[in-house]
């Protein structure tokens, strides 16, 4: 069985967090290590407010080291249409991504910019046959995955079944309150 959680950075303010951000990091981190969801790689955009967010999670989680991907990068993905019909072409998009994550590792959180969340999730959500998510700053969601690689889950996101039962959703973080 695999996990993969997705989370978009915290608030920021330029390319670095707010003190709200850093805090929303911590508060993630937290409410992770709480949720039997043992993240043991973690993953992010190589900007510094999703590295920043990374880090204090990481650190939150037991110092796990973050790894920068760059197919992770904020870029024209905020072009992307996305309707039924383009779900084949984001599941594509992000494909790539898998190829960065450690064969050994069987839970990971993928840290990164809204418009990637989306996708990553709606292609998740094709297969899971649920509803996409679009996360707040710091949200986030995790999917269990039965398979035993991250290639077997390529070949699962290829497939054209509108509801792969391997896929399935487990956590769902909307919006951390502050204060």
């Amino acid at each position: 069985m695999l996990t993969i959680t997705f989370a978009r950075h915290g608030q920021y303010t330029a390319q670095t967090l707010t003190e709200d951000g850093v805090n929303q990091a911590r508060m993630l981190g937290n409410m992770l290590s709480t949720q039997n969801l043992a993240v043991f790689t973690i993953i992010s955009s190589p900007s510094q407010r999703a590295l920043q967010t990374s880090r204090i999670i990481g650190a939150e989680l037991g110092g796990i080291a973050v790894a920068a991907v760059s197919t992770l990068a904020a870029d024209s993905s905020h072009d992307l249409n996305y309707h039924a019909d383009n779900i084949s072409a984001i599941t594509a998009r992000y494909l790539e991504t898998f190829e960065a994550i450690p064969k050994e590792s069987d839970n990971i959180l993928v840290v990164t910019h809204e418009p990637n969340v989306i996708g990553f999730t709606l292609a998740f959500a094709k297969a899971a046959g649920k509803s996409y998510f679009d996360p707040m700053t710091c949200g986030a969601v995790s999917y269990q995955i039965e398979a035993e690689t991250w290639e077997d889950v390529v070949e699962l996101m290829k497939s054209d079944a509108e509801d792969i039962a391997e896929i399935s959703l487990v956590y769902r973080v909307e919006t951390l309150q502050l204060g």
